[in-house]
């Protein structure tokens, strides 16, 4: 059976953007995977480095505190631009254990009061 990928968190920069995808397997779990798109960045690097930057998948994680790691330690200070409706709570936690947030007042729009 083939994975239906849905976008649960996009959050961008001016480098580009950082998009965790989640599918539900056939037990109900779900799945996780990111994408780095860098391509923002192509001017500055050579051909040769181009490949490596542009966009960058990861491997498929299976539980959601690895999904957190796959993003990075600092996604919670890029813009926030979509969080997945099931995810909402789940992002508004992680977004809170931090001591400083950028963009605050916008992950609180998307997470909580669902704009």
């Amino acid at each position: 059976m083939k994975n239906h990928w849905e976008e649960i968190l996009v959050v961008g920069g001016e480098g580009g953007s950082i998009k965790l995808y989640g599918s539900k397997t056939a037990i109900g779990d779900w799945i996780y995977s990111t994408e780095k798109n860098e391509s923002a960045l192509i001017d500055f690097f050579d051909d040769e480095d181009l490949k490596s930057v542009a966009v960058q998948k990861s491997k498929v994680v299976s539980n959601w505190e690895e999904a957190i790691y796959l993003l990075g330690p600092y996604w919670m200070n890029l813009y926030p631009i979509h969080v997945h409706p099931a995810f909402k709570l789940k992002v508004w936690e992680e977004v809170n254990k931090q001591e400083e947030v950028r963009s605050l007042s916008r992950w609180k729009r998307l997470c909580v009061r669902g704009e």
